[in-house]
């Protein structure tokens, strides 16, 4: 459990964790633009992010895959950023090694790209507890009537899963 709350349930708990993402993401989105890190087409696409963290509703209105695929986007602004030196070393058994350098910039992309794919996992993990949650509700139901087969309970779950995504 988490410090904040000994008594919670594990769904408080990861709300938690996914709020606390979602402003570490925010910081990472302000401390990236600060620097000027990101290119114009990515400006835009954080400041879509931003205000979609801003709504009160990111645990489901929240497009998960947005924030993944700007999370890879940033590959090639970060490797832009880092270069690579090769050091030689008459004291090392290879004769050498290889030191990456990142600059700020760089580093900011960083910090950004793992806010983003840390918030995806947290609101991911808020969503299927969500679904599961939904899910042991209806089989209980269905249990304590003995209304449904498996079959039709397996289809039945296809058609939820699809309408909550």
């Amino acid at each position: 459990m988490c410090e904040r709350c000994h008594d919670c349930d594990s769904l408080i708990v990861r709300i938690n964790r996914a709020l606390d993402a979602a402003e570490a993401t925010e910081a990472a989105l302000a401390a990236a633009e600060k620097i000027q890190g990101l290119s114009v087409s990515q400006q835009r696409r954080a400041a879509m992010l931003r205000q979609e963290l801003a709504q009160a509703t990111i645990f489901s209105a929240l497009d998960i895959d947005a924030f993944r695929v700007f999370a890879a986007d940033l590959d090639a602004a970060i490797r832009q950023g880092t270069g690579s030196h090769y050091i030689a070393d008459e004291y090392a058994i290879s004769g050498g090694y290889e030191q990456h350098v990142t600059n700020e910039s760089a580093m900011a992309l960083i910090a950004l790209q793992s806010a983003l794919n840390l918030l995806a996992r947290r609101i991911g993990a808020v969503r299927n507890r969500l679904r599961a949650e939904r899910i042991a509700s209806e089989l209980r139901v269905l249990k304590k009537h003995g209304l449904e087969t498996a079959p039709r309970l397996a289809s039945r779950q296809r058609q939820s899963n699809r309408r909550s995504l």
